[in-house]
């Protein structure tokens, strides 16, 4: 009686192992199944982490040293200049010429 228990246990056990082993084998031509190694990803990432802390900290200074110049510029002399500017009287050369027209669409063949 036990014979038969385990006779049903092999036929359906074996085809899904032979299965599964052909299913590994036809993948390990197209993906890496063996154990992965992680040894260098730490050290990588650790070092990509210190340059992002870097630029982070270069990119804060250069806000910091142009916010500076800008609280630090005399905007006086621009105001005059740009009082000046919108008073002047533009030329026909100085103004940016328009875009010639657009080519007509060609006219599609019709069929009789």
């Amino acid at each position: 009686m036990e014979s038969k228990g385990i006779k049903g246990i092999f036929k359906r056990a074996l085809p899904f192992l032979g299965t599964f082993a052909l299913g590994l084998f036809i993948a390990s031509f197209f993906v890496d199944i063996g154990p992965q190694r992680f040894r260098g990803h730490r050290g990588k990432r650790h070092n990509e982490v210190q340059r992002l802390r870097n630029e982070v900290e270069q990119l804060k200074n250069e806000n910091l040293r142009l916010q500076n110049e800008l609280d630090n510029h005399d905007w006086t002399s621009h105001a005059g200049r740009m009082r000046d500017f919108e008073h002047e009287t533009w030329t026909g050369s100085e103004l940016p010429l328009m875009p010639p027209p657009a080519p007509a669409a060609p006219i599609a063949p019709t069929v009789e």
